[in-house]
């Protein structure tokens, strides 16, 4: 189950990848974000929303210049960015899912306040007078 996360992770990142490099063609090669290594889901998941926000703002600019053809390039791009990224979010959460869940495991028990939390120490509640 880990290798299938790990492999749907590298496809995710290579999918952003793509999305960003299409962006920087669209654009006219303008520089978005820096690149994002192989395993950085968070960095990979910052250029998708700096390429849909580019994306965005040059579809905002082009609207008065109707001469521009690639209205449907950039909302397919903005599509295609927002799909990816819900997918990385996703890998994001199973990763974080994973790490808490390998602490729990390694403790033997369910993470919890080590003193019992402040419910525990307060003693039994008292019921407030009639009338507040």
């Amino acid at each position: 189950m880990m290798a299938q996360r790990a492999t749907q992770a590298a496809d995710d990142i290579d999918r952003a990848r793509e999305i960003v490099r299409l962006t920087r063609h669209v654009l006219d090669g303008r520089e978005l974000c820096p690149n994002f290594g192989d395993d950085d889901l968070h960095a990979a998941d910052a250029s998708l929303s700096a390429a849909r926000r580019a994306l965005c703002e040059y579809l905002e600019g082009s609207l008065a210049a109707p001469h521009d053809g690639c209205h449907g390039e950039i909302a397919a791009l903005l599509l295609r960015s927002e799909l990816a990224q819900v997918s990385l979010k996703d890998a994001i959460v199973a990763r974080h899912n994973e790490m808490v869940g390998r602490r729990a495991g390694s403790t033997g028990r369910a993470a919890r306040p080590r003193d019992g939390g402040i419910a525990g120490r307060a003693g039994p509640r008292r019921r407030a007078p009639d009338g507040i």
